[in-house]
């Protein structure tokens, strides 16, 4: 996982007002200078694979990543502190025990969320089917032919479920 990952979920736990204080920042940027949150974040994001760091070049991608991050914080932060926090917990069910057909996409140059812990977990889903996508990051939606795939995928599965029951 990324160090800067990693770091989040270090302060999540450990010293989390400074991380409020962090997202506060990047909150008040966002909402007062727009202009600098995208040069900065284009400029930015090293850490992220080239795969992924291409998604937040353009006006309309930075705008829109900024569109959700306001939203996500349009009430408060506190949800980006304990989300981290939740992230490493671990989970009150098995992995074993979902019975409902899960698709798993992921990228296998994803740093964000390692393909490779993706790769443990996903076997023991009983009923999932796996589509790892070689060469690309974290922002699968942001490809349309993957987008496509995957709205595809679930629908061939949801009407495959309609037939079967029908």
């Amino acid at each position: 996982m990324l160090k800067e990952n990693k770091l989040a979920f270090f302060l999540s736990k450990k010293l989390p007002r400074l991380l409020k204080v962090s997202y506060r920042a990047q909150k008040k940027m966002i909402e007062k200078k727009p202009e600098k949150f995208k040069k900065l974040t284009k400029k930015g994001n090293k850490h992220l694979h080239p795969w992924d760091r291409q998604f937040l070049q353009t006006d309309e991608q930075l705008e829109l990543m900024m569109l959700h991050l306001h939203e996500a914080t349009r009430q408060s932060v506190d949800e980006c502190i304990n989300e981290p926090n939740l992230l490493t917990r671990p989970w009150s069910f098995d992995m074993k025990d979902i019975k409902i057909p899960v698709d798993i996409w992921h990228g296998k140059e994803d740093k964000m969320a390692p393909y490779e812990e993706m790769e443990k977990i996903a076997p023991t889903i009983s009923n999932g089917q796996t589509h790892y996508i070689d060469d690309a990051g974290h922002f699968l939606t942001d490809v349309d032919h993957i987008w496509r795939n995957i709205l595809l995928s679930l629908k061939t599965r949801a009407e495959n479920q309609h037939q079967a029951h029908a």
